[in-house]
């Protein structure tokens, strides 16, 4: 062990270097600097760094610099995220992140969603949270000591005769020292109640795609989303006993996404101190893979290297077995072809026999996977039931009406969803329920929007085949995005430039 790595192991502060950093909301001009005097040149800041050229920060400083107007705009809850170049090392992997994952709902070019792989299995070092007091002096933190409670710090600010005090002593390297000034107690903290301390969390990964070494973080102030995100990772690793960072049904693809929700938020009102509620876009993170398959023990993740210690393995991980040195290419092969195999099972209970009518939730007979090809789960009739042509009988399965009755939907919706899905709804809801996370009453929602909202459902089918890919009918968690982003889309009148746009 060296300096650097006992001195590593021992900080908790010891992270990764970032390679960027994405913010969760925006700033607008407040009514003060929309009717400056100077307006136009304040406009015209504002727009630089709307575009991405630099921070809202940068822009207010360059600002009350420029007009002497302080404090010229406010933070802002939207449902994208912000991309600016100052923020990353390299300023072109802000553009590229906004080219590749970005959307223009009419509103100009966005990051609403994007794909992210998580560089540990540790939670608290892939979304660590603590108190800070950035502003003032001493800057307050948090830190977990080592009996699992929280403690304030600081560091000592060294006064001139303290530093004339240590070079009398020959000291030549000036240090302060780390003070605890007691336990981190928000609730009984003065600078937490007067919002110069906040509650800060930082989600550190990677994003698929985008050159780099270095972590890219997103930060957020809200305590809801941190743990809500925490508690996403820590129910996966329990349930898996890792946080993978490979997809085994289809090596490549991302399991996780960091999107935007709109959420119910109480709080209390500083002024009436009333009780309130309003609704508010959270940063959250979603699972882009079939839990149920992997619980059930039929398909388990993809080798990945040991992290644990020599000396704690009952075997020595000097020399790996033969299928964790295979090449990258194999393994990827051999992986996708055991969930395409897997997912077959799942849906029909054997391995399907399909013909050339198959449908987007099966395999076609040249053996490609059903994502290589486009899809259209809302056409009933383009699905082919491969039970058809089964001759060994089938496991008891749960009728039409207990799948139906297990949506909780009112009548209405289901009896939408029955004259769309015609003759083909029992099969059409079996392999919709197979998928797991809710798929069949997501699919049925969305039918219901779809009719009664008049959507061109084929330029609609060809916005989510850009937006997620192909393969997207066969993932369960996608239903329940697509419906939540038809939604937000219909909200705010979006929808029909959107739609347009992809089917240009």
């Amino acid at each position: 062990m060296s300096y650097i790595s006992d001195k590593a192991a021992a900080s908790q502060r010891a992270v990764a270097s970032y390679a960027g950093v994405i913010r969760p909301g925006v700033r607008r001009l407040t009514k003060g600097a929309l009717e400056h005097q100077r307006a136009n040149e304040i406009r015209a800041i504002y727009a630089r760094a709307e575009s991405g050229e630099f921070r809202y920060g940068e822009a207010q400083d360059m600002v009350e610099k420029q007009t002497g107007l302080r404090n010229s705009m406010h933070p802002k809850n939207v449902d994208y995220f912000s991309v600016f170049k100052t923020d990353f090392r390299v300023p072109e992997h802000a553009q590229k992140i906004l080219e590749t994952y970005g959307e223009d709902r009419g509103e100009g070019r966005h990051l609403y969603r994007f794909p992210v792989v998580f560089q540990t299995t540790d939670i608290d070092r892939i979304i660590p949270g603590a108190f800070k007091r950035a502003s003032g002096d001493p800057a307050y933190f948090s830190q977990t000591g080592d009996d699992g409670n929280r403690y304030c710090h600081y560091y000592e600010k060294l006064s001139p005769e303290k530093i004339q005090e240590q070079r009398a002593r020959r000291v030549i390297k000036v240090q302060p020292h780390m003070k605890t000034r007691g336990p981190c107690e928000p609730g009984k903290c003065q600078d937490f109640a007067e919002g110069t301390c906040k509650f800060v969390g930082e989600l550190s990964f990677y994003i698929q795609g985008i050159p780099g070494g270095g972590l890219t973080k997103l930060a957020t102030g809200s305590e809801y989303a941190a743990e809500a995100i925490y508690t996403e990772l820590m129910r996966i690793k329990e349930v898996l006993g890792t946080i993978p960072q490979v997809n085994p049904f289809a090596p490549g693809r991302p399991i996780f996404w960091v999107t935007k929700e709109l959420q119910r938020r109480s709080y209390y009102d500083q002024r009436s101190g009333e009780r309130k509620t309003s609704d508010a876009w959270v940063p959250i993170l979603v699972t882009d893979i079939d839990m149920g398959s992997l619980i059930s023990g039929r398909i388990t993740p993809a080798p990945q290297l040991a992290m644990t210690p020599q000396s704690w393995l009952a075997t020595s991980v000097v020399a790996p077995p033969a299928a964790v040195m295979q090449p990258e290419h194999e393994r990827q092969k051999q992986a996708s072809s055991e969930a395409r195999d897997v997912l077959d099972r799942l849906r029909t209970g054997a391995i399907a026999e399909t013909t050339e009518g198959a449908g987007p939730f099966e395999s076609s007979p040249d053996g490609d996977e059903s994502h290589d090809r486009d899809e259209d789960p809302f056409d009933p009739a383009g699905q082919h039931d491969p039970q058809l042509n089964r001759k060994t009988e089938a496991p008891a399965q749960p009728t039409l009406t207990d799948l139906l009755v297990g949506t909780k939907h009112s009548k209405d919706i289901v009896d939408i969803w029955l004259s769309v899905a015609g003759g083909h709804a029992e099969m059409l809801a079996r392999k919709l329920h197979s998928l797991g996370e809710n798929a069949l009453g997501e699919h049925m929602l969305l039918t219901s929007i779809i009719r009664e909202n008049g959507v061109d459902k084929e330029k609609f089918m060809q916005y989510i085949g850009k937006r997620y890919g192909k393969g997207w009918a066969n993932i369960g968690n996608v239903y329940g995005d697509v419906r939540r982003n038809l939604q937000s889309m219909i909200k705010d009148g979006s929808l029909n430039s959107v739609i347009e746009d992809a089917a240009v």
